[in-house]
Parts: structure tokens; sequence; C-alpha cells
């Protein structure tokens, strides 16, 4: 974690209401970060749901008489 640590290092020189907000600014990055981990997980979801939808439609199609 080289980016992290250059961060802290650099964050460290700088007075401590400085330091706060880009704390605070790193905080939300990562809260984006993992909003977009769950965004994506979510269509991977999707994806799948559509999968299985799909195949339980050519199985009912093979096995509903008409």
């Amino acid at each position: 974690m080289l980016y992290l640590e250059d961060y802290l290092e650099m964050i460290e020189q700088l007075p401590m209401d400085l330091r706060d907000r880009f704390t605070e600014m790193r905080e939300m990055d990562l809260q984006v970060q993992d909003y977009y981990k769950a965004l994506e997980d979510a269509d991977e979801k999707v994806q799948l749901a559509n999968q299985i939808y799909d195949l339980v439609s050519k199985i009912n199609v093979h096995t509903v008489p008409q």
C-alpha cells in the first residue's frame, strides 16, 4: 500500500485542520469505491437472475403440454 503510506506521510506535515479535511476526503473516496463495488455486484446479480429466468423459461417450454 505505497499510496496510503505516501498519503499519510504527506499529510503529517500539514496543519491539523487541513489534515482533518484531507482525511475526510480520503474516507469519502473509500465510500465511493465501496458504492461502485456494490453496483458491480448488483449488476452481476441481475445478469445471473436473467440467465436463471431464461433457463427456467426453456425448461417450461419443454415440460408444459400444449
